[in-house]
């Protein structure tokens, strides 16, 4: 039998277990397909909407099994099923491949129910893990101890889980899976060699791990994790002392020996509870001192009280892990047992898909790498299962490279970390992570190896550099009100009601009045208020007749009038070596002043053109040694994403000379929409290039709603002088000479909105 097939029966096991379990979850829409070029034989991955599993080597998956997993498990097979005879290797390989995909299957649905089970959950322990590392290696910069923190949180979220699975699957703390996928096995006569299977094999769980730990393909956490689970899946002694030894053995090439290693496991069982307070673990019914006596037994194999050991340890771990008033200080504690061995630059076990709601699932692999590669290039098509379910979708193996799944969740770290982190150390962190992207070539301080060393790669760290920059100037820039425009009530109608209104008026006699119904009309005017009869002296009395009538009901609200924006806004920037000399981010440079300047006028026209429901085309011209434009897009689009090519253009100083090509012009004229035009070209020196500068200002400001404002600091060239001269023939020229960028404000947010 085929792997995919075994995986793919898997499926249909699990959906069929769900549907009982997790109801919810029953008709969860699951991809099968295969990236070929995929270092991994296979992956796994989660969008929390979908699951993804892809069976990208089959050969290679089958040989990792045959090579690995079956020789560590077959001493104790009879056992691990609960069954009586022994179990030949192909079906133990069949059986095993079965029951790891079954799990696989749960994992990666269960990761919105158990961790990362919000947005609040990911921001909470994307900051546990960054305080904890910072704690445990002080001497990491803010930068580093975030790149840690994102290269370690998938495998955290995963522990979290996965000690959940166990206790799901062992029936610890009352749960009822182990139930359901027992009538499940039942209901479908799953048999071994003829022997009926009616539990789920305890043990299963590291096997993910172990093909990575044997080829040596994996890194240290990993392996330091999937020691942690061989003591915590197994009720044999044999198989639990295998799986062990291929974790220890893996560790022991990377310069950590069996007797570290064991060490550092304790360290891991101990910073669980470390950091909770002793009242929090009181409520859950955990003894500190006993849970603590108990680690000092988790690394005899041989104890004939293992399993109750092990079954102490899930449980305690699963109430700990369930409590949010002991949830963070646990993740907290066990990322200080292995924070040095953390790698800064490469993540650690799996990547994510960054495509959820929560911000992304967890990946799965083996063999080639530790690492689950979501998505790729490659693509199987998929087959529809017996019952009609179409749960092999195409596209599984498509996606983002593995290096833009990399930058998409250092940007979604840096995020969380931002939101939570008060605004100095927020500040603080993103200049740090600014400055080292934009110095990566100077950094060989990572542990060593040339420069750049252990840091993530250039692309990324340029681009989340970039994010950074971005983010650091919406937080800091200050809003540039653009002028309040002119106010006006406005008249709006709520609807019509029934109102009293006079229809005439007679003065009587006191001898008149006598006649009336005096009574009823006293009546009258004590029930409604209304002035029926007046007395007006001299004997005589005015008498008021009044009628209902359907009167309009209206109100009144003040709204902005007269408002008129820029439908285009094309800022050309000077990035010379004058402006700024490289770092820019918080220095007051000319160049960090002018992106403040930048950022508060976007501020400001965003919120306008919001408020008017209009979309601003915007975009930017840097010229230093060369003239780069990137186009224009819609102005709020480009302000609100986190990365977009204008910003790119934006935020990335030349520092060479001061040289425009004006052939720049047409490709601009190209990409206006129609109507209100304001061109913005700020230097502070002699802008250099052919003599078609100033013919384009000129030809641009012939035209129709089009304006051009020529901003000097502290400079006049020669150009310059040419557009002052021109300002005073042309209004829709406009000149300025400032000493400062700062000084350019009110001017510009005066320009770019007018008011009839």
């Amino acid at each position: 039998m085929k792997a995919k097939d075994i995986v793919l029966e898997s499926g249909k096991t699990w959906r069929e277990i769900v549907r009982l379990a997790t109801p919810l979850d029953s008709d969860k829409e699951i991809n099968y397909g295969s990236n070929p070029k995929s270092k991994t034989d296979f992956d796994a991955y989660t969008d929390n909407k979908r699951i993804f599993i892809n069976i990208n080597n089959e050969a290679k998956l089958k040989k990792n099994f045959e090579d690995t997993i079956v020789p560590a498990y077959k001493i104790a097979s009879q056992k691990l099923y609960r069954v009586k005879n022994k179990i030949s290797d192909s079906e133990l390989l069949k059986n095993i491949i079965y029951d790891t995909f079954l799990f696989v299957h749960f994992h990666e649905q269960l990761h919105p129910w158990f961790c990362p089970n919000s947005r609040f959950d990911e921001r909470k322990i994307t900051k546990t893990l960054y305080d904890g590392i910072k704690e445990a290696e002080p001497s990491l910069s803010k930068a580093q101890a975030m790149f840690k923190a994102n290269n370690i949180k998938n495998l955290c979220w995963d522990a979290i889980l996965n000690i959940a699975f166990i206790s799901k699957t062992s029936g610890y703390n009352n749960e009822t899976l182990e139930q359901k996928i027992s009538f499940i096995f039942q209901d479908n006569g799953r048999e071994i060699e003829s022997q009926p299977v009616m539990h789920y094999p305890s043990g299963i769980l590291p096997i993910v791990y172990m093909n990575s730990a044997a080829n040596r393909t994996t890194d240290v956490p990993i392996s330091l994790v999937g020691l942690l689970y061989s003591t915590m899946s197994f009720n044999s002694e044999e198989a639990r002392k295998n799986a062990a030894q291929i974790f220890l053995d893996d560790l022991n090439s990377k310069k950590l020996s069996n007797l570290a290693a064991l060490d550092v496991l304790k360290e891991m069982y101990s910073g669980f509870i470390s950091d909770v307070k002793d009242e929090h673990l009181k409520m859950l019914g955990i003894d500190r001192k006993e849970y603590l006596k108990k680690i000092s037994d988790i690394t005899d194999f041989s104890n004939l009280k293992y399993e109750g050991i092990q079954k102490y340890f899930v449980a305690s771990l699963t109430r700990v892990f369930d409590s949010q008033l002991s949830r963070y200080d646990s993740i907290k504690g066990f990322v200080k047992a292995i924070s040095k061995y953390i790698s800064v630059r490469e993540k650690q076990g799996s990547f994510d898909s960054n495509t959820s709601s929560f911000g992304s699932g967890s990946g799965q692999g083996s063999g080639e790498s530790g690492e689950g590669q979501a998505g790729g290039q490659g693509e199987e098509e998929g087959e529809e299962s017996e019952e009609g379910e179409e749960d092999e979708g195409q596209g599984a193996g498509k996606g983002k490279s593995d290096e833009e799944m990399e930058g998409d969740s250092m940007s979604q770290t840096m995020d969380d970390l931002l939101e939570e982190l008060p605004d100095k150390e927020r500040d603080d962190l993103l200049e740090d992570v600014i400055q080292q992207g934009t110095n990566y070539d100077d950094y060989d301080s990572y542990g060593g190896g040339g420069k750049g060393a252990g840091m993530p790669s250039k692309r990324v760290l340029n681009s989340i550099a970039s994010i950074a920059t971005d983010e650091y100037y919406k937080q800091n820039a200050d809003l540039i009100e653009l002028k309040n425009p002119s106010e006006e009530n406005i008249s709006f109608e709520l609807g019509t009601k029934k109102v009293w209104k006079l229809r005439s008026s007679l003065n009587l006699t006191s001898t008149e009045i006598n006649k009336l119904n005096v009574k009823k009309i006293m009546d009258f005017q004590q029930k409604t208020g209304l002035p029926v009869l007046v007395d007006i002296g001299n004997g005589y009395w005015r008498f008021n007749d009044y009628e209902l009538k359907e009167t309009p009901l209206k109100s009144y609200s003040s709204q902005l009038t007269g408002i008129e924006i820029p439908d285009n806004w094309v800022l050309l920037q000077d990035s010379s070596g004058t402006m700024t000399g490289g770092f820019f981010v918080g220095t007051g440079n000319k160049f960090d002043i002018l992106n403040r300047v930048k950022y508060g006028l976007m501020k400001g026209l965003v919120n306008t053109a919001k408020k008017l429901g209009k979309h601003p085309k915007f975009g930017i011209v840097d010229f230093s040694d060369m003239t780069r434009y990137s186009g224009l897009d819609d102005l709020v689009s480009i302000y609100d994403a986190k990365r977009h090519r204008v910003k790119d253009v934006s935020l990335s100083p030349q520092c060479g000379g001061t040289y425009l090509n004006s052939d720049v012009f047409k490709k601009i004229e190209k990409d206006l929409k129609q109507g209100k035009t304001i061109y913005t070209l700020i230097t502070d020196g002699e802008v250099a290039g052919d003599n078609r500068i100033y013919s384009s200002i000129q030809n641009i400001a012939s035209k129709k709603d089009t304006a051009f404002v020529f901003v000097e600091v502290a400079s006049s060239s020669s150009l310059g002088q040419q557009v002052k001269v021109l300002a005073a023939k042309n209004p829709a020229v406009i000149y300025y000479k400032v000493s400062s960028i700062k000084s350019i404000k009110d001017k510009l947010g005066s320009i770019l909105v007018k008011y009839s």
